[in-house]
């Protein structure tokens, strides 16, 4: 994306949370971009640390 570029929704934070709504505003036709410098979903999906149910 260029300087000249625009987008109608910036994520920050892409966690569960912030993952669901970034693909809850592109799933409803916004262009989206989502800012993470850790692991997009947060730890569990890579680490297994979600409890079980």
């Amino acid at each position: 994306m260029s300087a000249n570029e625009r987008t109608d929704a910036v994520a920050v934070g892409l966690g569960p949370g912030g993952e669901y709504v970034a693909g809850t505003l592109a799933e409803a036709g916004l262009d989206v971009v989502g800012i993470e410098p850790e692991l997009v979903g947060g730890e569990c999906p890579y680490w297994g640390a979600c409890p079980a149910r």
